[in-house]
């Protein structure tokens, strides 16, 4: 039945059958047009027609209903247009620095210093692109380093062919539109991109045959447009300069737009091969040369960048890598000129002798990087030897105030011990419990070793052939005998060794040291006085420097602690506060004192500080 070769399908919205030319009168209907082919004709069969209609009006009605509904939500929405406008740029800028955020934290890219001066710094810069392919597996990427600014705006980058010049010029760009825009670059700590009001490139080969423009018109086009609005805030990239025409006359072209370029501080990078410009750019002010770096061995690029050198465009040793034996190589070096020839051999020496010098300063960065850690090494061994040199001084000083404090507390006993002697009445006892205080005298001596005041006869006059390194001294301020470690004889001064400590004194503060005493151990002499007769329980500093004061009360609550009093009487007088401070700082720290306080009015007031002496310890 031809019927059965019919079938139904769609045709703007409306059920139709599709049916051959010759079986059209199987089904009447209206035609609402043909196959592609012409072979079959789209027929609505007159059955179908209610049916369709009736279809076509619920779908009128559903568009219908979708519009009231967006009419009422847009409705409802109207009152909020301003949140939801605020929003919208809320989320935007979130979903801003979210992507910023990712793709720094895929290239490994940070923050960089920005400035206004017109200078970059790049520390390990990478192309994102590169970096973005090393972060998904691909091969690793040789950083860049490069400075530019200041006296030196112009940087002309010479050598090999795939050597990497033009992937370090859109390095440079693109680093600093990053930095422009906001963006974390992929580059280390210290690098510095200017903020630039605008960046002018010329890369690449724009001819166009619509526009009857050649290569080299096209780099003109682009360089008048440069000349004519680059400023000191601008960055100039130029690819190629000076090719698409007659050497000569090219580098001409190239000599006066970099020279423009440097007069008015313009940044400015740019790629040659012309051999007149690279050394051009050698002599000329507010230029600078830079080389990609070449393997001479392996004939092999290293897409480093060598700042301050010429680069060779080595033409021949990549056409020998890429067309190893080919006799055309062999033809093309007799077409060479000597003078090139003599150029190249000179240029290679000079490559040589760099490479020497660079594993020479290799080996001395080594050895300077070990002479450090040594230096480190023996900087810790010392200060560990000064930890322990403080733990036993501490520990000494533990000893020797514990052994003065015992001495005290032998010294009071002795003092009751005579006193309760003389109250009974019997001078036989006081007369043993002398000998007895004799002897314990001695043991407190040795044990007070180094405290109180030292008697002895008026000083004698150093000689001065007796101020030597590690000859002794005299020092009558510190009534102690020092050991000289430094003799300074231009400034007077000498350096001296009092038990540990380190003092810088002058020559005439020094004296003999005196007869009979130690010519190995400085030792200090100490007097004690029992009674209380001869001690007085009020000490006057009035008038007194404040370094004067300082050692009179130390000397004073010695006899004080001594002679076994309970509480003295400092008089510092009011005046400016000076030596009230003086007197409370050395209270504050001295071992002696359990407290101290200002005078009642009725014992002078603020002019005089009581001070209660500590109980010895037994």
């Amino acid at each position: 039945d031809r019927r059965e070769d019919a079938f139904v399908t769609l045709r703007d919205d409306r059920y139709v059958v599709s049916i051959r030319n010759h079986d059209r009168e199987l089904f009447p209907g209206f035609v609402h047009g043909r196959s592609h082919s012409g072979q079959s004709v789209l027929v609505e069969p007159v059955e179908a027609l209610e049916i369709n209609n009736r279809l076509a009006d619920r779908r009128e009605d559903v568009r219908q209903e979708e519009l009231r509904v967006l009419r009422e939500l847009t409705d409802a929405l109207q009152e909020h247009a301003e949140g939801l406008r605020e929003a919208h740029d809320i989320v935007g800028t979130c979903d801003l620095i979210r992507a910023q955020a990712k793709l720094a934290l895929r290239i490994k890219a940070g923050a960089p210093d920005l400035n206004e001066s017109g200078e970059i710094r790049i520390v390990a810069g990478r192309h994102p692109i590169l970096a973005d392919a090393q972060a998904g597996g691909g091969a690793p990427v040789v950083p860049l380093d490069l400075e530019l600014g200041g006296e030196r705006s112009v940087l002309l980058v010479s050598g090999p062919n795939m050597g990497g010049k033009t992937v370090a010029l859109k390095t440079v760009g693109l680093l600093t539109l990053m930095a422009r825009a906001g963006l974390h670059v992929p580059a280390e700590p210290g690098t510095d991109l200017p903020l630039v009001d605008e960046v002018f490139v010329d890369l690449g080969d724009e001819q166009s045959i619509e526009a009857d423009l050649s290569t080299f018109a096209a780099h003109l086009r682009n360089i008048g447009r440069l000349w004519d609005r680059a400023t000191s805030r601008s960055l100039v990239l130029l690819d190629e300069l000076g090719g698409g025409t007659d050497p000569e006359e090219g580098a001409a072209l190239a000599m006066a737009l970099l020279t423009g370029l440097a007069e008015r501080g313009t940044l400015a990078v740019a790629t040659t091969h012309l051999t007149s410009l690279k050394l051009y750019a050698q002599e000329a002010a507010g230029m600078w040369n830079g080389s990609m770096e070449f393997d001479a061995v392996s004939l092999e690029p290293r897409f480093r960048l060598q700042m301050g050198e010429v680069g060779r465009s080595r033409a021949f040793e990549i056409a020998q890598r890429i067309l190893p034996g080919s006799t055309l190589l062999e033809r093309a070096q007799e077409y060479r000129s000597p003078q090139l020839v003599e150029f190249d051999r000179i240029w290679a020496r000079v490559d040589e002798e760099r490479r020497a010098l660079e594993a020479e300063r290799s080996g001395l960065a080594a050895d300077h990087r070990r002479l450090a850690d040594l230096a480190e090494k023996r900087s810790r061994q010392v200060e560990r030897l000064n930890d322990r040199v403080k733990a036993v001084r501490d520990a000494r000083d533990r000893l020797v105030d514990e052994a003065y404090q015992k001495a005290l507390a032998e010294v009071a006993a002795i003092r009751r011990e005579l006193e309760d002697e003389l109250k009974k009445g019997h001078p036989e006892g006081g007369v043993q419990a002398a000998r007895r205080a004799e002897r314990k005298m001695q043991r407190v001596r040795a044990a007070s070793r180094d405290r109180g005041p030292r008697r002895r006869e008026p000083g004698r006059r150093l000689d001065p052939s007796g101020i030597v390194v590690g000859g002794q001294a005299y020092i009558p301020d510190l009534r102690a005998l020092v050991r000289i470690e430094r003799v300074d004889s231009e400034a007077g001064k000498v350096r001296v060794d009092w038990h540990g400590r380190h003092l810088e004194v002058q020559v005439s503060a020094l004296e003999a040291p005196p007869e009979g005493s130690s010519k190995s151990t400085p030792k200090a002499a100490v007097r004690y006085d029992i009674g209380t007769d001869s001690v007085s329980r009020e000490l006057d500093l009035r008038g007194q420097r404040a370094e004067d004061a300082r050692e009179n009360l130390d000397r004073f609550l010695d006899q004080a602690a001594l002679a076994g009093l309970g509480q003295i009487r400092i008089v510092h007088g009011k005046g400016t506060g000076t030596l009230k401070r003086e007197v409370e700082g050395a209270l504050a720290k001295h071992p002696l004192v359990e407290t101290y306080r200002i005078g009642e009015p009725s014992e002078g007031g603020w002019g005089v500080t009581i001070v209660a002496l500590a109980r010895p310890r037994t």
